[in-house]
């Protein structure tokens, strides 16, 4: 009894378009990687440098409010000797303890803010090494892939190629004996 014949001609073809997908596909996917890869580090360059400069604009506030504090003990201590001369550090423009209060404040949450930036750009900085570790796999992934994919074209299309030359061959012998049957023979 003879099996089921496999249908070679079927199967050559979804070996070549298979291996032509498999390439595309890990190509694809390793763009994917890499462009997302690569957004995430400029986004964290980006900011890297937006928290710089909210540090330096922190330090300077903080700077300021040193500043205060001094101008606002100084007014304290003036008022019980007013001959003294202020420090130089001293802002001499008198400050209430309700305006350094809120500045001190408003100083604190700046502060709180540049916290949490630090910590937000610490776990960017975890995601953008695991893609880093990850890249290194997809490359080695990419790279069976497209072997793979190149492997299974080129024995998709030679097998192909080889059945199809020997079908035509048995459609050019099949024609050429029904036109010499069809064909009348001359009178004798």
């Amino acid at each position: 009894m003879n099996p089921i014949p496999l249908p070679t001609n079927n199967l050559y073809k979804f070996c070549a378009i298979a291996g032509i997908t498999l390439i595309l596909v890990s190509l694809y996917g390793s763009w994917k990687v890499t462009h997302e890869l690569f957004t995430l580090e400029n986004e964290q360059a980006l900011a890297l440098e937006k928290g710089r400069v909210e540090a330096e604009w922190s330090s300077r506030e903080a700077d300021v409010l040193k500043r205060s504090y001094a101008d606002l003990l100084w007014n304290q201590q003036q008022s019980s000797n007013p001959t003294d001369k202020p420090p130089e550090n001293v802002l001499r423009v008198p400050l209430s303890p309700t305006e350094f209060s809120r500045q001190l404040d408003a100083g604190l949450a700046t502060a709180k803010q540049i916290s949490l930036n630090v910590k937000t750009i610490e776990s960017r900085r975890r995601e953008i090494d695991f893609l880093a570790n990850e890249r290194f796999l997809v490359r080695w992934v990419t790279a069976a892939g497209i072997l793979l994919g190149i492997w299974l074209s080129v024995y998709g299309f030679r097998n192909w190629r080889t059945l199809q030359l020997h079908q035509d061959k048995m459609l050019l012998a099949q024609k050429l004996h029904l036109s010499e049957r069809l064909t009348p023979s001359p009178p004798a």
